[in-house]
């Protein structure tokens, strides 16, 4: 059962890379997570972390897909973690994708590497913006339109040749920021590629047409129950295929604000607490 009492607070992270089924809610969206790693493992090579800025406005989430298992992903987790919590009070998530980058290229592992997400709610402006690195796009449903489709990237015809290329394959890979603008009540939904690379008893890929083809034909969409549907739905059509490789979803909810005005007076003192940890733990 999914605890609906978790609640994401200023100024925290949370994260890891082993099985998970979540509910998190923070100052402007719902957030549902599902992870499973291959064949019921308890870890895998999906990494996930969210987090909370100091007054509640900016909701981050941060998904990789890493190449391999075992005792190096602890490592990449806790690098992903560091990286969120040192970049948790700003609002634009380049930096922090080239950052990822750089840490991946660094690794003294020259062989991991990984395809990543990392997104952006700020509040005040319903703004979504993301960052990607060889990792599928979002899909996106319009409450308006009550309709899924992909959040397309309208791709600069820039002179840059190495752009959103995974995590660890070169640091000088440029990553192109993203944005759309939300109503109350759509949603917006990660993956790894897990999902759509899953095959149906004829071995055809389902892909991400298959998997909005599904989307769209199911009824509208309710929070708590999509994740579940989804997953059912996907079964039904490809086995047990999902079993064969880590699955991970992060489901978004835009929703009324909650920030308030104790949350922003609140905001340099939780800056100010964070410094202090932070000097204490280099100590």
């Amino acid at each position: 059962m999914i605890d609906l009492d978790t609640k994401l607070n200023c100024m925290e992270v949370r994260g890891g890379f082993h099985a998970a089924n979540d509910f998190y809610s923070t100052a402007g969206l719902n957030i549902w997570l599902y992870s499973q790693p291959h064949e019921q493992d308890t870890s895998g090579g999906d990494v996930y972390s969210l987090s909370s800025c100091a007054s509640g406005r900016i909701s981050r989430i941060l998904l990789a897909d890493v190449s391999g298992h075992g005792k190096k992903i602890k490592h990449v987790s806790q690098m992903l973690q560091d990286l969120m919590r040192s970049n948790i009070n700003h609002k634009n998530t380049t930096s922090l994708i080239t950052q990822l980058n750089q840490g991946f290229s660094n690794d003294q592992d020259k062989f991991l590497f990984a395809t990543g997400l990392v997104a952006t709610y700020l509040t005040p402006t319903k703004k979504f913006t993301f960052n990607c690195a060889g990792h599928p796009p979002p899909l996106y449903y319009s409450q308006k339109d009550q309709q899924w489709s992909t959040l397309m990237f309208n791709q600069s015809e820039a002179s840059v040749p190495l752009t959103n290329l995974p995590l660890g394959v070169t640091d000088e890979t440029h990553y192109e920021l993203y944005e759309k603008v939300l109503d109350e009540g759509d949603f917006v939904l990660l993956f790894t590629d897990g999902l759509m690379e899953a095959e149906d008893r004829t071995g055809k890929v389902l892909g991400i047409g298959g998997l909005l083809n599904l989307l769209n034909k199911m009824p509208l969409p309710n929070g708590a129950d999509l994740i579940p549907d989804l997953l059912e739905t996907v079964r039904s059509q490809t086995g047990d295929s999902l079993q064969r490789d880590d699955l991970t979803l992060i489901l978004c909810q835009t929703k009324k604000s909650e920030v308030n005005l104790m949350s922003n007076l609140l905001a340099p003192y939780r800056m100010l607490q964070a410094m202090l940890r932070q000097d204490h733990e280099d100590d």
